[in-house]
Protein backbone atom coordinates (compact mmCIF):
# COMPACT_ATOMS: atom_id res chain seq x y z
CA UNK A 1 0.00 0.00 0.00
CA UNK A 2 2.89 2.07 1.10
CA UNK A 3 4.26 1.87 -2.44
CA UNK A 4 1.19 2.69 -4.29
CA UNK A 5 1.00 5.83 -2.40
CA UNK A 6 4.26 6.72 -3.63
CA UNK A 7 3.38 5.54 -7.26
CA UNK A 8 5.09 2.32 -7.32
CA UNK A 9 8.64 3.26 -6.88
CA UNK A 10 9.10 -0.67 -6.14
CA UNK A 11 8.49 -3.62 -8.99
CA UNK A 12 7.14 -6.68 -6.97
CA UNK A 13 10.59 -8.54 -6.96
CA UNK A 14 12.10 -5.31 -5.22
CA UNK A 15 9.32 -5.49 -2.62
CA UNK A 16 9.63 -9.45 -1.52
CA UNK A 17 13.84 -8.34 -1.57
CA UNK A 18 12.77 -5.85 1.21
CA UNK A 19 10.27 -8.03 2.78
CA UNK A 20 12.86 -10.49 2.84
CA UNK A 21 15.35 -8.50 4.74
CA UNK A 22 12.86 -7.57 7.74
CA UNK A 23 12.54 -10.93 8.23
CA UNK A 24 12.88 -14.44 6.35
CA UNK A 25 9.61 -15.64 5.50
CA UNK A 26 8.05 -11.85 5.00
CA UNK A 27 8.00 -12.42 1.12
CA UNK A 28 5.26 -15.15 1.38
CA UNK A 29 2.98 -12.18 2.21
CA UNK A 30 2.94 -11.41 -1.30
CA UNK A 31 1.70 -14.36 -2.44
CA UNK A 32 -1.65 -15.31 -3.29
CA UNK A 33 -2.17 -17.25 -0.34
CA UNK A 34 -0.95 -20.77 -1.02
CA UNK A 35 2.11 -21.55 -1.68
CA UNK A 36 5.08 -23.81 -1.33
CA UNK A 37 8.07 -22.05 0.68
CA UNK A 38 11.69 -23.11 0.35
CA UNK A 39 15.52 -21.47 1.54
CA UNK A 40 14.55 -19.59 4.38
CA UNK A 41 11.19 -18.72 3.45
CA UNK A 42 12.27 -16.26 0.57
CA UNK A 43 11.62 -18.17 -2.02
CA UNK A 44 8.05 -19.02 -3.08
CA UNK A 45 6.29 -21.21 -5.46
CA UNK A 46 2.59 -20.07 -5.58
CA UNK A 47 0.03 -22.66 -5.67
CA UNK A 48 -3.68 -23.52 -6.37
CA UNK A 49 -5.28 -22.61 -3.25
CA UNK A 50 -6.21 -26.04 -0.85
CA UNK A 51 -9.29 -26.69 -0.05
CA UNK A 52 -11.53 -24.68 2.93
CA UNK A 53 -10.02 -26.54 6.21
CA UNK A 54 -11.15 -25.04 9.74
CA UNK A 55 -8.46 -24.74 11.93
CA UNK A 56 -7.90 -23.69 15.47
CA UNK A 57 -4.49 -22.09 17.11
CA UNK A 58 -3.36 -22.39 20.23
CA UNK A 59 -1.07 -19.91 21.59
CA UNK A 60 1.10 -20.32 24.94
CA UNK A 61 1.78 -17.23 26.83
CA UNK A 62 5.65 -17.78 26.46
CA UNK A 63 6.97 -17.21 23.02
CA UNK A 64 10.24 -18.42 21.16
CA UNK A 65 13.32 -16.55 19.68
CA UNK A 66 13.13 -17.50 15.82
CA UNK A 67 17.28 -17.27 16.13
CA UNK A 68 17.46 -19.53 18.89
CA UNK A 69 14.92 -21.88 17.51
CA UNK A 70 17.54 -22.24 14.45
CA UNK A 71 20.31 -22.54 16.49
CA UNK A 72 18.94 -25.06 18.25
CA UNK A 73 18.13 -27.02 14.77
CA UNK A 74 20.05 -30.20 13.97
CA UNK A 75 20.38 -30.61 10.63
CA UNK A 76 20.50 -34.86 11.12
CA UNK A 77 16.89 -34.62 12.50
CA UNK A 78 15.16 -32.62 9.52
CA UNK A 79 12.45 -35.21 7.46
CA UNK A 80 13.42 -36.91 4.58
CA UNK A 81 9.78 -36.27 3.33
CA UNK A 82 9.35 -34.63 -0.23
CA UNK A 83 7.69 -31.91 -0.19
CA UNK A 84 6.54 -31.66 -3.51
CA UNK A 85 4.53 -34.80 -2.69
CA UNK A 86 3.18 -33.55 0.38
CA UNK A 87 1.59 -30.36 -1.75
CA UNK A 88 0.23 -33.29 -4.29
CA UNK A 89 -1.08 -35.28 -1.24
CA UNK A 90 -2.83 -31.85 0.44
CA UNK A 91 -4.40 -30.57 -3.35
CA UNK A 92 -5.96 -34.24 -3.21
CA UNK A 93 -7.13 -33.57 0.07
CA UNK A 94 -5.73 -37.41 1.12
CA UNK A 95 -3.39 -36.18 4.28
CA UNK A 96 -2.88 -37.69 6.96
CA UNK A 97 -1.09 -36.95 9.95
CA UNK A 98 2.64 -37.52 9.19
CA UNK A 99 2.10 -35.59 6.33
CA UNK A 100 2.02 -32.36 8.68
CA UNK A 101 5.87 -31.90 8.74
CA UNK A 102 7.62 -28.79 10.37
CA UNK A 103 11.53 -29.67 11.20
CA UNK A 104 11.34 -26.52 13.45
CA UNK A 105 9.30 -28.75 15.83
CA UNK A 106 11.94 -30.69 17.56
CA UNK A 107 13.90 -27.64 18.45
CA UNK A 108 11.36 -25.69 19.23
CA UNK A 109 10.19 -28.38 22.01
CA UNK A 110 13.74 -28.70 23.24
CA UNK A 111 13.17 -25.12 24.17
CA UNK A 112 9.80 -24.90 25.46
CA UNK A 113 8.48 -28.87 26.27
CA UNK A 114 4.65 -27.29 26.65
CA UNK A 115 4.48 -26.95 22.80
CA UNK A 116 5.13 -30.89 22.52
CA UNK A 117 3.04 -31.58 25.50
CA UNK A 118 0.46 -29.55 23.43
CA UNK A 119 0.77 -31.14 20.32
CA UNK A 120 0.38 -34.62 21.65
CA UNK A 121 -2.72 -34.14 23.98
CA UNK A 122 -4.15 -32.48 20.73
CA UNK A 123 -2.97 -35.61 18.70
CA UNK A 124 -4.97 -37.52 20.94
CA UNK A 125 -7.97 -36.60 18.81
CA UNK A 126 -6.95 -34.08 16.34
CA UNK A 127 -4.65 -33.71 13.55
CA UNK A 128 -2.06 -31.35 15.03
CA UNK A 129 1.32 -29.26 14.20
CA UNK A 130 3.31 -26.44 15.50
CA UNK A 131 3.22 -23.37 13.22
CA UNK A 132 5.99 -21.94 11.69
CA UNK A 133 9.20 -21.54 14.39
CA UNK A 134 7.07 -21.74 17.05
CA UNK A 135 5.24 -21.06 19.67
CA UNK A 136 1.57 -21.70 17.99
CA UNK A 137 0.45 -24.95 17.68
CA UNK A 138 -2.31 -25.29 14.79
CA UNK A 139 -4.86 -28.31 15.01
CA UNK A 140 -7.53 -29.35 12.19
CA UNK A 141 -11.13 -29.70 13.39
CA UNK A 142 -13.97 -31.59 11.78
CA UNK A 143 -16.85 -30.83 13.65
CA UNK A 144 -18.51 -29.52 16.72
CA UNK A 145 -16.92 -32.39 19.04
CA UNK A 146 -13.61 -31.76 17.68
CA UNK A 147 -14.21 -27.92 18.61
CA UNK A 148 -15.32 -28.37 21.67
CA UNK A 149 -11.82 -30.51 22.40
CA UNK A 150 -9.74 -28.07 21.26
CA UNK A 151 -11.52 -25.82 23.63
CA UNK A 152 -11.42 -28.20 26.74
CA UNK A 153 -7.46 -28.31 25.90
CA UNK A 154 -6.76 -24.84 25.60
CA UNK A 155 -8.09 -24.22 29.14
CA UNK A 156 -6.00 -27.67 30.38
CA UNK A 157 -3.00 -25.79 29.09
CA UNK A 158 -4.32 -22.47 30.08
CA UNK A 159 -3.45 -21.12 26.40
CA UNK A 160 -4.95 -18.96 24.33
CA UNK A 161 -6.69 -19.70 21.51
CA UNK A 162 -8.63 -19.01 18.00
Amino acid sequence: AANARVGGLLTEEELRDVAGQLGSDCAFFFSSGTALCSGRGERIAELEPLAPRQLLVFKPEQGLSTPAVYRALRLTGLSDADPEQLVDKFQRGVEQQEDYVNDLESPAFSLLPVLQELKQRLRSRLTAVMSGSGSAVVAVVVDREDLEFGRSVAEEFGVRVW
